[in-house]
């Protein structure tokens, strides 16, 4: 997440402290980012709550998974919280929207981890699950990285 960030910060350059423009209505989609981050954060307290009352003997076991739910948790609550700064600077955009996205593969990844402890028949399916949702990820990753490098051509070629 951290290496994502920071390329996407060094290729946008000394753009990504400024504010988005006038044109570029980015409060509503803050907003909506917000408002997933909040319902996947729900979500997920939910699914600790459930297992800790299915699986309460078998506490033990499940660490690794309670472990990745925190985590999720703990980004979804950033990426909620940043969505105050988001017109402030597109950086604060950039970090809303990556602790989200890695919020939610930390929640796929803790069903994978619980698939193959308990129920190990189903573990192939959520593998794919895991493969499908990471190259998404990293189609999406690739797509920022050519959409700020031709928003940063454009400001280059604007400047006398």
């Amino acid at each position: 997440m951290g290496a994502e960030i920071a390329s996407l910060a060094v290729i946008t350059g000394k753009t990504v402290i400024a504010p988005f423009g006038e044109n570029e209505p980015i409060k509503p989609e803050g907003r909506e980012y917000a408002t997933r981050a909040t319902t996947l954060g729900g979500l997920t307290f939910a699914a600790i709550t459930l297992l800790v009352g299915t699986f309460y003997q078998q506490l033990d076991r499940l660490s690794d998974v309670f472990f990745l739910l925190g985590l999720s948790i703990g980004l979804f609550l950033i990426s909620y919280s940043a969505e105050v700064l988001v017109r402030i600077a597109k950086l604060f955009w950039i970090i809303q929207d990556k602790t989200l996205w890695y919020g939610f593969l930390s929640v796929i990844l803790a069903l994978d981890l619980f698939f193959r402890q308990f129920l190990s028949d189903s573990f192939l399916l959520i593998l794919a699950v895991v493969f499908v949702v990471a190259g998404i990820h990293i189609y999406e990753f690739y797509l920022d990285v050519m959409a700020q490098r031709s928003l940063k051509r454009a400001v280059a070629a604007k400047q006398p």
